[in-house]
Parts: C-alpha cells; structure tokens; sequence
C-alpha cells in the first residue's frame, strides 16, 4: 500500500523528501481531573469542596506541564546535538 505523507496543513505532500521523513509519535496529555489526585476531594466538607476541586484541578495542571515539557524534551532532545 501506497502511504501518502501531508504537510502541517493537512494537503498530501508529493516529494520525496517528506515521504522519507520521520513520522512523529503521538503523545496523549490528559484532563486534569485525571492527573489530580482523588483523595484532595473525595472526603471534602460542603464549604470546602469547590477549593479542593480547584487544588486538584491546579494539581493537575502542573502534571500537565510537566509531561508537555518532558514530551518536549523527548522531541528536541536531538536538534542542537
């Protein structure tokens, strides 16, 4: 089968450069509800439940930038080397 490589934009690229070019790995970065942990919310008293959802949300947006940097670290490690 014939694969067909495309630019950025989205329209398919006919040289033979950007066919032989490496293709990129997909990263997944997650909600973050999904990297703040349960235990800051779970058993929260009513007047103190919006805060820690709000710690946990921040929480979990500092693993957020954590794993773009680490995932950029991956992909730009090579380029100045």
């Amino acid at each position: 089968p014939h694969c067909r490589a495309t630019h950025r934009w989205g329209s398919p690229s006919h040289s033979k450069a950007a066919q032989a070019s490496m293709p990129l790995a997909r990263r997944r970065i997650g909600s973050s509800f999904e990297y703040g942990h349960p235990d800051l919310y779970q058993n929260s008293q009513a007047d103190t439940m919006l805060q820690d959802v709000t710690m946990a949300s921040s929480t979990g947006t500092l693993a957020q930038i954590g794993l773009l940097s680490h995932y950029a670290t991956e992909l730009f490690s090579d380029l100045f080397t």
